[in-house]
Protein backbone atom coordinates (compact mmCIF):
# COMPACT_ATOMS: atom_id res chain seq x y z
CA UNK A 1 0.00 0.00 0.00
CA UNK A 2 1.45 3.31 -0.85
CA UNK A 3 2.03 5.86 1.64
CA UNK A 4 -0.99 8.07 2.10
CA UNK A 5 1.58 11.30 1.66
CA UNK A 6 2.48 9.75 -1.57
CA UNK A 7 -1.06 9.26 -2.58
CA UNK A 8 -1.68 12.91 -1.70
CA UNK A 9 1.31 14.24 -3.12
CA UNK A 10 0.50 12.29 -6.79
CA UNK A 11 -2.82 13.05 -6.85
CA UNK A 12 -1.78 16.99 -6.34
CA UNK A 13 0.41 16.71 -9.26
CA UNK A 14 -2.31 14.49 -11.77
CA UNK A 15 -4.30 18.07 -10.82
CA UNK A 16 -1.83 20.36 -11.82
CA UNK A 17 -1.53 18.03 -15.11
CA UNK A 18 -5.33 18.86 -15.78
CA UNK A 19 -4.18 22.44 -16.00
CA UNK A 20 -1.45 21.96 -18.26
CA UNK A 21 -3.60 19.70 -20.55
CA UNK A 22 -5.96 22.63 -20.75
CA UNK A 23 -3.29 25.10 -21.61
CA UNK A 24 -2.42 22.38 -24.39
CA UNK A 25 -6.23 22.14 -25.61
CA UNK A 26 -5.65 26.11 -25.59
CA UNK A 27 -2.59 25.84 -27.83
CA UNK A 28 -4.24 23.10 -29.91
CA UNK A 29 -7.46 25.52 -30.82
CA UNK A 30 -4.82 28.41 -31.29
CA UNK A 31 -3.02 26.89 -34.40
CA UNK A 32 -6.35 25.35 -35.43
CA UNK A 33 -9.01 27.12 -35.28
CA UNK A 34 -8.37 30.85 -33.78
CA UNK A 35 -9.74 34.11 -35.23
CA UNK A 36 -6.86 36.28 -35.60
CA UNK A 37 -8.40 39.22 -33.13
CA UNK A 38 -8.54 36.13 -30.78
CA UNK A 39 -4.80 35.90 -30.05
CA UNK A 40 -4.99 38.43 -26.98
CA UNK A 41 -7.47 36.80 -24.93
CA UNK A 42 -5.81 33.76 -26.02
CA UNK A 43 -2.76 35.24 -24.27
CA UNK A 44 -4.49 36.59 -21.70
CA UNK A 45 -6.19 32.72 -20.65
CA UNK A 46 -3.05 30.65 -21.11
CA UNK A 47 -1.20 33.42 -18.67
CA UNK A 48 -4.17 33.09 -16.15
CA UNK A 49 -3.51 29.17 -16.36
CA UNK A 50 0.20 29.05 -16.16
CA UNK A 51 0.00 31.33 -13.03
CA UNK A 52 -2.43 28.82 -11.64
CA UNK A 53 -0.05 25.87 -12.38
CA UNK A 54 3.02 27.44 -11.12
CA UNK A 55 1.08 28.18 -7.84
CA UNK A 56 0.12 24.14 -7.58
CA UNK A 57 3.65 22.98 -8.13
CA UNK A 58 5.14 25.63 -5.44
CA UNK A 59 2.95 25.90 -2.96
CA UNK A 60 3.63 25.08 0.71
CA UNK A 61 1.52 21.89 0.60
CA UNK A 62 3.47 20.40 -2.11
CA UNK A 63 6.89 21.63 -0.27
CA UNK A 64 5.46 20.02 2.56
CA UNK A 65 4.52 16.96 1.16
CA UNK A 66 7.71 16.21 -0.65
CA UNK A 67 9.56 16.53 2.53
CA UNK A 68 7.41 13.97 4.39
CA UNK A 69 7.91 11.58 1.71
CA UNK A 70 11.39 12.16 1.22
CA UNK A 71 11.78 11.06 5.07
CA UNK A 72 9.82 7.98 4.27
CA UNK A 73 11.10 7.60 0.40
CA UNK A 74 12.98 3.37 1.72
CA UNK A 75 9.17 2.85 1.94
CA UNK A 76 8.31 3.16 -1.89
CA UNK A 77 8.53 0.65 -4.50
CA UNK A 78 10.53 1.17 -7.20
CA UNK A 79 8.18 2.86 -9.37
CA UNK A 80 6.86 5.35 -6.95
CA UNK A 81 10.43 5.89 -5.86
CA UNK A 82 11.25 6.86 -9.44
CA UNK A 83 7.76 9.08 -9.39
CA UNK A 84 8.66 10.73 -6.70
CA UNK A 85 12.05 11.21 -8.04
CA UNK A 86 10.89 13.10 -11.07
CA UNK A 87 8.12 15.04 -9.26
CA UNK A 88 10.53 16.27 -6.41
CA UNK A 89 12.89 17.81 -10.16
CA UNK A 90 10.04 19.10 -10.89
CA UNK A 91 9.23 20.87 -7.60
CA UNK A 92 12.94 22.08 -6.69
CA UNK A 93 13.10 23.43 -10.75
CA UNK A 94 9.52 25.32 -10.81
CA UNK A 95 10.86 26.74 -7.40
CA UNK A 96 13.40 28.56 -9.00
CA UNK A 97 11.61 30.50 -11.36
CA UNK A 98 9.01 33.33 -10.12
CA UNK A 99 5.04 33.31 -11.16
CA UNK A 100 5.67 36.64 -13.03
CA UNK A 101 8.53 35.18 -15.63
CA UNK A 102 6.27 32.33 -16.01
CA UNK A 103 2.91 34.22 -17.22
CA UNK A 104 5.36 36.41 -18.91
CA UNK A 105 6.38 33.34 -20.86
CA UNK A 106 3.37 32.22 -21.97
CA UNK A 107 1.71 35.37 -22.50
CA UNK A 108 4.63 36.48 -24.66
CA UNK A 109 4.98 33.13 -26.52
CA UNK A 110 1.46 32.75 -27.37
CA UNK A 111 1.63 36.13 -29.34
CA UNK A 112 4.44 35.09 -30.75
CA UNK A 113 3.01 32.29 -32.81
CA UNK A 114 1.23 34.85 -34.12
CA UNK A 115 3.46 37.11 -35.11
CA UNK A 116 5.43 34.84 -36.32
CA UNK A 117 2.81 33.05 -38.90
CA UNK A 118 2.49 37.12 -40.24
CA UNK A 119 6.51 36.83 -41.16
CA UNK A 120 6.19 33.75 -42.06
CA UNK A 121 3.56 34.86 -44.91
CA UNK A 122 5.49 37.87 -45.70
CA UNK A 123 8.44 36.28 -46.07
CA UNK A 124 9.96 38.90 -43.68
CA UNK A 125 12.34 38.52 -40.98
CA UNK A 126 12.12 41.51 -40.19
CA UNK A 127 8.70 41.26 -39.10
CA UNK A 128 9.41 38.75 -35.97
CA UNK A 129 13.37 39.58 -35.05
CA UNK A 130 12.11 41.93 -32.39
CA UNK A 131 10.13 39.39 -30.88
CA UNK A 132 12.93 36.31 -31.56
CA UNK A 133 15.22 38.83 -29.57
CA UNK A 134 12.51 38.87 -27.08
CA UNK A 135 12.18 35.55 -25.95
CA UNK A 136 15.77 34.61 -26.20
CA UNK A 137 16.02 37.39 -23.78
CA UNK A 138 13.20 35.30 -21.39
CA UNK A 139 14.78 32.50 -21.66
CA UNK A 140 18.46 33.52 -20.61
CA UNK A 141 16.56 34.73 -17.57
CA UNK A 142 14.78 31.94 -17.01
CA UNK A 143 18.56 29.61 -17.68
CA UNK A 144 20.45 32.04 -15.14
CA UNK A 145 17.59 30.63 -12.59
CA UNK A 146 17.65 27.56 -12.95
CA UNK A 147 21.54 26.51 -14.15
CA UNK A 148 23.38 24.25 -12.16
CA UNK A 149 26.92 25.93 -11.61
CA UNK A 150 29.17 26.26 -14.03
CA UNK A 151 26.63 25.24 -16.68
CA UNK A 152 25.75 26.98 -19.58
CA UNK A 153 22.43 28.64 -20.36
CA UNK A 154 22.19 26.60 -23.98
CA UNK A 155 23.00 23.40 -21.92
CA UNK A 156 20.27 24.66 -18.80
CA UNK A 157 17.76 24.72 -21.58
CA UNK A 158 18.08 21.22 -23.05
CA UNK A 159 18.63 19.62 -19.26
CA UNK A 160 15.06 21.90 -18.26
CA UNK A 161 13.21 21.28 -21.26
CA UNK A 162 13.66 17.88 -23.10
CA UNK A 163 16.51 15.90 -22.72
CA UNK A 164 17.52 15.53 -18.95
CA UNK A 165 21.45 14.91 -18.81
CA UNK A 166 22.15 15.94 -22.35
CA UNK A 167 24.52 19.09 -22.79
CA UNK A 168 26.08 21.20 -26.09
CA UNK A 169 29.09 19.20 -26.05
CA UNK A 170 27.12 15.41 -25.83
CA UNK A 171 25.34 16.90 -29.31
CA UNK A 172 28.41 17.91 -30.97
CA UNK A 173 29.77 14.71 -30.39
CA UNK A 174 26.94 12.18 -31.29
CA UNK A 175 25.78 14.73 -34.15
CA UNK A 176 29.23 15.20 -35.47
CA UNK A 177 29.53 11.47 -35.27
CA UNK A 178 26.60 11.01 -37.81
CA UNK A 179 27.93 14.17 -40.29
CA UNK A 180 30.89 12.46 -40.43
CA UNK A 181 29.37 8.66 -41.57
CA UNK A 182 26.37 10.57 -43.80
CA UNK A 183 28.27 13.03 -45.59
CA UNK A 184 30.71 10.62 -47.68
CA UNK A 185 27.43 8.73 -47.98
CA UNK A 186 25.73 11.70 -49.64
CA UNK A 187 28.14 12.45 -52.19
CA UNK A 188 28.12 8.93 -53.19
CA UNK A 189 24.70 9.11 -54.19
CA UNK A 190 25.39 12.33 -55.88
CA UNK A 191 28.47 10.80 -57.96
CA UNK A 192 25.89 7.60 -58.60
CA UNK A 193 24.21 9.90 -61.46
CA UNK A 194 21.34 8.43 -60.74
CA UNK A 195 18.38 10.95 -60.31
CA UNK A 196 15.15 9.74 -59.33
CA UNK A 197 11.72 11.41 -61.28
CA UNK A 198 9.40 12.75 -58.39
CA UNK A 199 7.37 14.87 -61.22
CA UNK A 200 4.63 12.90 -61.45
CA UNK A 201 4.53 14.13 -57.36
CA UNK A 202 4.75 18.10 -58.35
CA UNK A 203 2.67 18.28 -61.60
CA UNK A 204 -0.13 16.66 -60.72
CA UNK A 205 -2.85 17.64 -58.99
CA UNK A 206 -3.77 15.27 -55.72
CA UNK A 207 -7.05 15.87 -54.39
CA UNK A 208 -6.92 17.10 -50.85
CA UNK A 209 -9.74 14.93 -49.42
CA UNK A 210 -8.52 12.06 -51.06
CA UNK A 211 -4.56 12.99 -49.16
CA UNK A 212 -6.93 12.98 -46.02
CA UNK A 213 -8.26 9.60 -46.92
CA UNK A 214 -5.64 8.04 -47.93
CA UNK A 215 -3.09 9.14 -44.71
CA UNK A 216 -6.02 8.56 -42.00
CA UNK A 217 -6.20 5.11 -43.54
CA UNK A 218 -2.97 4.11 -43.06
CA UNK A 219 -2.50 5.42 -39.53
CA UNK A 220 -5.09 3.61 -38.35
CA UNK A 221 -3.46 0.19 -39.46
CA UNK A 222 -0.31 1.50 -37.66
CA UNK A 223 -2.72 2.17 -34.07
CA UNK A 224 -3.63 5.17 -34.03
CA UNK A 225 -6.84 5.48 -31.94
CA UNK A 226 -9.33 7.11 -33.38
CA UNK A 227 -11.43 7.32 -30.83
CA UNK A 228 -9.03 8.76 -28.71
CA UNK A 229 -7.81 11.84 -31.20
CA UNK A 230 -8.63 13.64 -34.50
CA UNK A 231 -6.20 15.17 -36.89
CA UNK A 232 -6.59 18.88 -38.24
CA UNK A 233 -4.69 21.79 -39.91
CA UNK A 234 -2.01 23.75 -39.08
CA UNK A 235 0.78 25.89 -40.71
CA UNK A 236 3.10 23.64 -39.12
CA UNK A 237 2.65 19.83 -38.53
CA UNK A 238 2.26 19.02 -34.63
CA UNK A 239 0.98 16.53 -31.79
CA UNK A 240 -0.59 17.95 -28.65
CA UNK A 241 -2.90 16.34 -25.88
CA UNK A 242 -2.71 13.49 -23.59
CA UNK A 243 -4.63 10.40 -21.88
CA UNK A 244 -7.98 9.84 -24.41
CA UNK A 245 -7.98 13.32 -26.54
CA UNK A 246 -4.99 13.30 -28.57
CA UNK A 247 -4.90 15.96 -31.30
CA UNK A 248 -2.51 16.04 -34.66
CA UNK A 249 -2.30 18.28 -37.43
CA UNK A 250 -0.78 18.57 -41.01
CA UNK A 251 -0.69 20.66 -43.99
CA UNK A 252 -1.75 19.80 -47.60
CA UNK A 253 0.16 21.02 -50.53
CA UNK A 254 -2.10 19.31 -54.08
CA UNK A 255 1.46 19.30 -55.63
CA UNK A 256 3.02 17.06 -53.36
CA UNK A 257 1.01 14.76 -51.76
CA UNK A 258 3.79 13.13 -49.44
CA UNK A 259 4.14 16.28 -47.71
CA UNK A 260 1.11 15.55 -46.01
CA UNK A 261 0.97 11.83 -45.94
CA UNK A 262 4.35 11.73 -44.01
CA UNK A 263 2.92 14.50 -41.72
CA UNK A 264 0.18 12.67 -40.67
CA UNK A 265 2.53 9.73 -40.26
CA UNK A 266 4.93 11.68 -38.14
CA UNK A 267 2.55 13.40 -36.00
CA UNK A 268 0.53 10.07 -35.69
CA UNK A 269 3.68 8.41 -34.16
CA UNK A 270 3.90 10.80 -31.24
CA UNK A 271 0.35 10.27 -30.97
CA UNK A 272 0.27 6.31 -30.58
CA UNK A 273 2.83 6.79 -28.04
CA UNK A 274 0.59 8.96 -26.04
CA UNK A 275 -1.54 6.89 -26.83
CA UNK A 276 0.47 4.00 -25.21
CA UNK A 277 1.40 5.60 -21.71
CA UNK A 278 -0.24 4.13 -18.93
CA UNK A 279 -3.61 6.04 -18.00
CA UNK A 280 -3.50 5.29 -14.46
CA UNK A 281 -0.26 7.08 -14.47
CA UNK A 282 -1.74 10.38 -16.06
CA UNK A 283 0.22 13.51 -14.84
CA UNK A 284 3.04 11.73 -13.21
CA UNK A 285 6.42 10.74 -14.94
CA UNK A 286 5.29 6.58 -15.21
CA UNK A 287 2.12 8.15 -17.26
CA UNK A 288 4.69 10.25 -19.48
CA UNK A 289 7.08 10.23 -21.67
CA UNK A 290 10.60 9.91 -21.23
CA UNK A 291 12.31 12.93 -23.55
CA UNK A 292 11.80 14.97 -26.93
CA UNK A 293 14.42 12.70 -28.71
CA UNK A 294 12.07 9.73 -27.17
CA UNK A 295 9.01 11.26 -28.37
CA UNK A 296 10.72 11.85 -31.84
CA UNK A 297 12.42 8.37 -32.14
CA UNK A 298 8.59 6.83 -32.31
CA UNK A 299 7.29 9.75 -34.80
CA UNK A 300 10.31 9.28 -36.73
CA UNK A 301 10.50 4.99 -36.93
CA UNK A 302 6.90 4.68 -38.05
CA UNK A 303 7.41 7.82 -40.43
CA UNK A 304 10.38 6.38 -42.05
CA UNK A 305 11.32 2.94 -41.27
CA UNK A 306 8.15 1.42 -41.37
CA UNK A 307 6.23 4.10 -43.77
CA UNK A 308 9.47 4.73 -46.46
CA UNK A 309 10.32 1.10 -46.47
CA UNK A 310 10.33 -0.73 -49.12
CA UNK A 311 8.26 -3.86 -47.29
CA UNK A 312 5.27 -1.14 -46.40
CA UNK A 313 5.24 -0.26 -49.81
CA UNK A 314 4.61 -3.31 -51.37
CA UNK A 315 1.88 -3.98 -49.54
CA UNK A 316 0.79 -0.80 -49.82
CA UNK A 317 0.83 -0.59 -53.77
CA UNK A 318 -2.75 -1.47 -54.45
CA UNK A 319 -4.23 0.71 -51.77
CA UNK A 320 -2.13 3.58 -53.23
CA UNK A 321 -3.33 3.25 -56.58
CA UNK A 322 -7.24 2.49 -55.47
CA UNK A 323 -7.20 5.98 -53.68
CA UNK A 324 -5.13 7.84 -56.21
CA UNK A 325 -5.87 5.86 -59.71
CA UNK A 326 -4.81 8.18 -62.59
CA UNK A 327 -2.85 10.84 -60.94
CA UNK A 328 -0.39 7.36 -60.86
CA UNK A 329 -0.79 6.15 -64.13
CA UNK A 330 2.89 5.68 -65.90
CA UNK A 331 4.25 4.99 -62.09
CA UNK A 332 5.23 1.51 -61.26
CA UNK A 333 5.74 0.64 -57.83
CA UNK A 334 9.79 0.78 -58.43
CA UNK A 335 9.61 4.79 -59.49
CA UNK A 336 7.18 5.33 -56.44
CA UNK A 337 9.60 3.69 -53.82
CA UNK A 338 12.73 5.49 -55.25
CA UNK A 339 10.31 8.53 -55.76
CA UNK A 340 9.62 9.09 -51.62
CA UNK A 341 13.28 8.25 -50.84
CA UNK A 342 15.05 10.39 -53.53
CA UNK A 343 18.27 11.89 -51.67
CA UNK A 344 18.07 15.71 -52.85
CA UNK A 345 19.11 18.65 -51.04
CA UNK A 346 15.95 20.81 -49.95
CA UNK A 347 15.05 23.35 -48.22
CA UNK A 348 12.68 22.64 -46.08
CA UNK A 349 13.79 20.14 -42.73
CA UNK A 350 10.11 18.67 -42.60
CA UNK A 351 10.00 17.23 -46.09
CA UNK A 352 13.99 16.46 -46.16
CA UNK A 353 14.93 13.34 -47.03
CA UNK A 354 16.36 10.83 -44.39
CA UNK A 355 20.11 11.26 -45.70
CA UNK A 356 19.87 14.82 -45.24
CA UNK A 357 17.34 15.56 -42.18
CA UNK A 358 20.11 15.45 -39.95
CA UNK A 359 22.49 18.39 -41.45
CA UNK A 360 18.87 20.45 -41.32
CA UNK A 361 19.56 19.67 -37.24
CA UNK A 362 23.12 20.66 -37.39
CA UNK A 363 22.46 23.84 -38.72
CA UNK A 364 19.51 24.77 -36.67
CA UNK A 365 21.53 23.52 -33.50
CA UNK A 366 24.73 25.05 -34.49
CA UNK A 367 22.59 28.65 -34.79
CA UNK A 368 21.26 28.05 -31.03
CA UNK A 369 24.37 27.61 -29.90
CA UNK A 370 25.90 30.83 -31.62
CA UNK A 371 22.72 32.65 -30.23
CA UNK A 372 23.40 31.27 -26.37
CA UNK A 373 26.95 31.84 -26.22
CA UNK A 374 26.56 35.46 -27.91
CA UNK A 375 28.46 35.16 -30.91
CA UNK A 376 25.30 35.66 -33.07
CA UNK A 377 23.09 38.48 -32.98
CA UNK A 378 19.30 37.91 -34.05
CA UNK A 379 19.31 40.42 -36.97
CA UNK A 380 22.74 38.02 -38.51
CA UNK A 381 19.91 34.81 -38.46
CA UNK A 382 19.30 35.24 -41.74
CA UNK A 383 22.98 35.75 -43.20
CA UNK A 384 24.18 33.01 -41.20
CA UNK A 385 21.26 30.59 -41.70
CA UNK A 386 21.66 31.14 -45.24
CA UNK A 387 25.19 30.28 -45.21
CA UNK A 388 25.18 27.04 -43.59
CA UNK A 389 22.32 25.80 -46.20
CA UNK A 390 24.69 26.73 -49.02
CA UNK A 391 28.01 24.46 -46.79
CA UNK A 392 25.36 21.86 -45.22
CA UNK A 393 23.24 21.50 -48.38
CA UNK A 394 25.05 23.20 -51.25
CA UNK A 395 21.56 25.52 -51.84
CA UNK A 396 20.71 29.12 -51.97
CA UNK A 397 18.10 30.48 -49.96
CA UNK A 398 15.70 32.65 -51.90
CA UNK A 399 13.56 33.79 -48.96
CA UNK A 400 13.27 33.98 -45.29
CA UNK A 401 10.08 31.66 -45.43
CA UNK A 402 11.83 28.67 -46.89
CA UNK A 403 15.04 29.59 -44.67
CA UNK A 404 15.08 31.01 -41.11
CA UNK A 405 10.97 30.99 -40.59
CA UNK A 406 10.09 27.70 -41.88
CA UNK A 407 9.98 26.31 -38.39
CA UNK A 408 7.67 27.18 -35.37
CA UNK A 409 9.89 26.69 -32.77
CA UNK A 410 11.59 29.59 -32.01
CA UNK A 411 8.16 31.13 -31.56
CA UNK A 412 7.46 28.85 -28.90
CA UNK A 413 10.44 29.43 -27.55
CA UNK A 414 11.70 25.59 -27.76
CA UNK A 415 15.41 26.87 -27.83
CA UNK A 416 17.24 23.21 -27.20
CA UNK A 417 14.43 21.14 -28.80
CA UNK A 418 15.64 20.52 -32.30
CA UNK A 419 18.76 17.79 -31.68
CA UNK A 420 16.14 15.60 -30.18
CA UNK A 421 14.88 15.24 -33.79
CA UNK A 422 18.17 13.98 -34.60
CA UNK A 423 18.59 12.05 -31.19
CA UNK A 424 15.91 10.21 -32.04
CA UNK A 425 16.61 9.13 -35.46
CA UNK A 426 19.45 7.44 -33.79
CA UNK A 427 17.19 5.85 -31.43
CA UNK A 428 14.91 4.55 -33.99
CA UNK A 429 17.48 3.01 -35.75
CA UNK A 430 18.74 1.45 -32.47
CA UNK A 431 14.92 0.32 -31.75
CA UNK A 432 14.30 -1.21 -35.57
CA UNK A 433 17.66 -3.13 -35.26
CA UNK A 434 16.48 -5.01 -32.07
CA UNK A 435 13.13 -5.23 -33.31
CA UNK A 436 14.10 -7.10 -36.63
CA UNK A 437 16.99 -9.33 -34.45
CA UNK A 438 14.32 -10.73 -32.37
CA UNK A 439 12.13 -10.91 -34.91
CA UNK A 440 13.59 -11.40 -38.36
CA UNK A 441 9.98 -12.16 -40.46
CA UNK A 442 8.48 -8.86 -38.86
CA UNK A 443 9.31 -6.92 -42.83
CA UNK A 444 7.25 -10.18 -44.09
CA UNK A 445 4.49 -8.96 -41.52
CA UNK A 446 4.85 -5.27 -42.53
CA UNK A 447 4.49 -6.01 -46.08
CA UNK A 448 1.73 -8.00 -45.43
CA UNK A 449 0.43 -4.81 -43.72
CA UNK A 450 0.35 -6.28 -39.99
CA UNK A 451 1.86 -3.77 -37.69
CA UNK A 452 0.46 -5.29 -34.74
CA UNK A 453 3.61 -6.80 -33.96
CA UNK A 454 5.97 -3.20 -34.53
CA UNK A 455 2.90 -1.78 -31.98
CA UNK A 456 3.21 -4.79 -29.74
CA UNK A 457 6.63 -4.50 -29.45
CA UNK A 458 7.24 -0.63 -28.67
CA UNK A 459 4.02 -0.95 -26.52
CA UNK A 460 6.01 -3.51 -24.32
CA UNK A 461 9.95 -1.77 -24.54
CA UNK A 462 8.95 1.69 -24.91
CA UNK A 463 5.54 3.36 -24.18
CA UNK A 464 4.45 1.20 -21.16
CA UNK A 465 7.56 2.55 -19.23
CA UNK A 466 6.60 6.02 -19.32
CA UNK A 467 9.88 7.17 -17.42
CA UNK A 468 10.46 4.42 -15.39
CA UNK A 469 13.88 4.58 -17.12
CA UNK A 470 15.57 8.03 -18.27
CA UNK A 471 16.63 7.98 -22.13
CA UNK A 472 19.64 6.12 -22.05
CA UNK A 473 18.21 3.54 -19.79
CA UNK A 474 15.41 3.03 -21.75
CA UNK A 475 16.98 2.12 -25.03
CA UNK A 476 19.94 -0.06 -23.32
CA UNK A 477 16.66 -1.92 -21.47
CA UNK A 478 14.83 -1.79 -24.97
CA UNK A 479 17.56 -3.17 -26.83
CA UNK A 480 20.44 -4.48 -24.51
CA UNK A 481 23.23 -1.76 -25.41
CA UNK A 482 24.48 1.53 -24.87
CA UNK A 483 22.67 4.45 -27.17
CA UNK A 484 25.41 4.53 -29.85
CA UNK A 485 24.48 5.94 -33.54
CA UNK A 486 26.10 2.60 -35.47
CA UNK A 487 22.63 1.03 -36.14
CA UNK A 488 21.44 4.48 -37.22
CA UNK A 489 24.17 4.70 -40.12
CA UNK A 490 24.33 1.02 -40.88
CA UNK A 491 20.24 1.36 -41.57
CA UNK A 492 21.05 4.71 -43.68
CA UNK A 493 24.09 3.01 -45.04
CA UNK A 494 22.54 -0.69 -46.20
CA UNK A 495 18.78 1.23 -47.16
CA UNK A 496 20.63 3.96 -49.51
CA UNK A 497 23.09 1.71 -50.71
CA UNK A 498 20.87 -0.86 -52.20
CA UNK A 499 18.39 2.71 -53.82
CA UNK A 500 21.45 3.88 -55.47
CA UNK A 501 24.15 1.11 -55.91
CA UNK A 502 26.60 2.85 -53.72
Amino acid sequence: MALATYTTLTERFQGIATLYSISGHLGWDQQVNLPPKGVELRAMQLEMLAGLAHDGITSPEIGDLISKVDAKKGELSSDELQNFKQLKRQWEQANKIPKELVEEFSRETTLAHEIWVDARKKQDFGAFASTLEKLIKLSKKQAELIAEPGQSHYDALIDYGFEQGATEAYYRKILGGVKEKIVPLVKKIVASGKVFDQSFLTNRDYDIDTQKRLGTSIVTDLGFDWEAGRLDIAVHPFCSGARGDIRITTRYMKNWPTGSLFGIIHEAGHGIYEQGLPLDQFGLPLGSAVSSAVHESQSRFWENIICRGKHFWKGQWRRLNDFYGENLSGVDFNKWYAAVNKVEPSFIRVEADECTYDLHILLRFELEADMFAGRLSVNDIPKAWNKKVADYLGLEVKNDSEGCLQDVHWSSALFGYFPSYSLGNIIAGQLWASMWKSNPKITDEIEAGNFKNVLAWLRENVHQHGQRYLRDELVKHATGKELTADDYVHYLTYKFGELYGV
